[in-house]
């Protein structure tokens, strides 16, 4: 292979690439990068840094549904139940089959002392955790929802 070819090989395989894989600057995070980070401080109970670690999340990619989730959780730990019940609907309208977002949107009502409503969440949480195989999380569910009936 000729050396000019070698370059003109080398030259389209970077363009290709540039165009193909996205540049990420040095030290610049993804979405998944402050996800992770904030599910890491969700485990050593750094709910504040967790919080501003998801904000920056959704800030990045405003679909992501577990980000969504986990930080509709913290509000949830920290009484704000108006803001928690937000990000799990946001969770639900994301995807219709996420299943800790029913649960967590029955824990709210159950709160509120919106029975029916209660109801009805861990019911959809129930049925889409036995769908999912989530043997664990639907009998934790069960155990709730008897304790409503």
């Amino acid at each position: 292979m000729t050396k000019t070819r070698k370059l003109s090989t080398f030259f389209l395989s970077t363009v290709i690439a540039s165009i193909i894989v996205p540049q990420v600057a040095l030290g610049e995070k993804s979405a998944q990068d402050y996800f992770q980070q904030a599910r890491t401080h969700i485990q050593q109970k750094e709910l504040e840094q967790a919080l501003e670690d998801l904000n920056q999340a959704v800030n990045l990619n405003s679909d992501y549904t577990k980000a969504y989730n986990d930080r509709g959780f913290i509000y949830l730990k920290q009484g704000k139940l108006e803001k928690a019940l937000q990000d799990f609907n946001q969770a639900i309208h994301l995807n219709p089959n996420y299943a800790e977002a029913y649960y967590f949107r029955g824990v709210i009502y159950r709160k509120q002392r919106d029975r029916d409503k209660a109801i009805q969440n861990l019911e959809k949480a129930s049925t889409l955790f036995q769908e999912q195989g989530k043997t664990n999380n639907y009998q934790r569910v069960q155990q709730l929802l008897n304790k409503l009936r």
